[in-house]
């Protein structure tokens, strides 16, 4: 079990979305017929770990998921700490991942032909 420090109590508890990156993932989901958001941002958080995004923060998200809901087993948080060694708040990692990547997929997106987009963004990606 991970020793309990002080930057534990300073990492995010929600995972939210700047308005941009909220508008693209509804875009997506609805254009995709995906069942949530939650799916969107998933996808997301591999193409921008993908596409070697390094450390970073968000500013001006607005809540959209509580940690435990976007990482019920606490995996994603593990790949986290696993993919960036110096990052002291997973969680603010993860938002800045789920939101870069979904400004990645933005740009691919609307370039991609309009029957099965996110499957040829993602095989451009040579994310599949």
């Amino acid at each position: 079990m991970e020793e309990l420090t002080i930057a534990n109590y300073r990492d995010k508890t929600t995972i939210g979305l700047t308005p941009r990156a909220r508008d693209i993932a509804e875009r997506i989901k609805e254009q995709e017929g995906l069942s949530d958001l939650l799916e969107v941002a998933t996808i997301a958080f591999g193409v921008a770990v993908q596409s070697g995004i390094g450390l970073g923060s968000t500013k001006d998200t607005v809540t959209t998921w509580n940690v435990g809901t976007f990482d019920a087993n606490g995996k994603l948080r593990e790949l986290v700490l696993a993919l960036y060694d110096d990052v002291e708040s997973p969680f603010r990692q993860l938002e800045y991942l789920v939101n870069e990547g979904l400004g990645i997929l933005a740009d691919k997106y609307e370039g991609a032909e309009s029957s099965s987009r996110l499957a040829r963004v993602m095989q451009g990606l040579a994310c599949v």
